[in-house]
């Protein structure tokens, strides 16, 4: 094996290493996002439903 092999070799080896840590990388920047977005759209879809309830409760239609 000559020199211009191995490091042709070294050059894959790396590209697909930083390929796999590329894709661990979106998939957990994914996760967290998704993890981080959830909350706070279930609480914004619970503050709606509380403040149509209220709104709902409290006044009397005036027509």
């Amino acid at each position: 094996m000559d020199d211009g092999d191995y490091v042709r070799r070294v050059v894959r080896y790396i590209i697909s290493e930083w390929r796999l840590l590329a894709a661990v990388a979106a998939l957990t920047l994914l996760s967290t996002l998704l993890g981080l977005a959830v909350p706070v759209v279930v609480r914004r879809a619970v503050n709606e439903l509380k403040m149509g309830e209220w709104r709902g409760s409290s006044r009397t239609p005036s027509g």
